[in-house]
């Protein structure tokens, strides 16, 4: 067997992984309180007040919820409502260093609020890396405002970067009339990377590769010696 082929695969069953992204947790500064409007979103985290007199802006800390829980709503219900004038943002927060090729933003599937699908750009944030991005109306319903909302990172600065936290800012909205924004659903399109082989790794596969070497050479000898 050619040693180099043995070291090539080694290496790249170490470090290579197509594990699907997980939003473990996000958090939430200046996002609207949970009931605000008759809005509602679930949130296992914790709220905190968020400006010293309006009672409907919290900060959103180390949890998990509406944003994450794999569900897609149909109304007002586990939805997060976003009011572009209150200057949110939302960090996610991954299971590990990944590279995201695309961003999807689900809207509520739900014909009687304008909100949904009134996203026209926001600024994302790959760890140091940032960018602001107009948003692509996506979706079966995708009329009026009935879309869904993405972002794709290729041909971007953000094309390939490894990143472990992703944070969203500056949204702006298309209806200059309705500044707000409904999310129900983030969902992550990419891959997770495996950290770099510990240096013990390394000499696994040296050492696999010598004990290889003897005993191919031991048996071209004995070929040899039977001739």
């Amino acid at each position: 067997m050619n040693f180099l082929k043995v070291a090539a695969v080694f290496l790249t069953l170490a470090c290579a992984s197509v594990n699907a992204q997980t939003i473990v947790t996000y958090d939430i500064k200046n996002g609207r309180a949970k009931d605000a409007g008759h809005w509602n979103n679930n949130y296992d985290g914790t709220l905190t007040r968020g400006h010293p007199t309006w009672d409907w802006i919290y900060d959103y800390s180390g949890g998990k919820g509406s944003l994450n829980d794999g569900i897609v709503p149909n109304g007002i219900e586990s939805t997060q409502l976003i009011y572009s004038y209150e200057d949110p943002i939302i960090t996610l927060h991954l299971s590990g260093s990944s590279i995201i090729n695309e961003m999807n933003f689900y809207s509520m599937l739900y014909g009687g609020n304008a909100s949904a699908g009134n996203l026209s750009g926001a600024k994302i944030s790959f760890g140091e890396k940032s960018l602001y991005m107009n948003a692509t109306n996506w979706g079966a319903k995708c009329s009026n405002h009935l879309c869904n909302n993405g972002f794709s990172f290729a041909g971007t600065v953000l094309e390939g970067i490894a990143t472990d936290v992703i944070t969203i800012s500056g949204f702006k909205h298309r209806d200059s009339s309705l500044p707000v924004y409904s999310i129900g659903e983030i969902v992550l399109n990419g891959s997770l990377v495996s950290p770099v082989p510990e240096p013990s790794t390394y000499g696994m596969l040296l050492a696999g590769i010598f004990v290889i070497g003897l005993q191919a050479r031991r048996r071209r000898g004995a070929k040899f010696d039977m001739t």
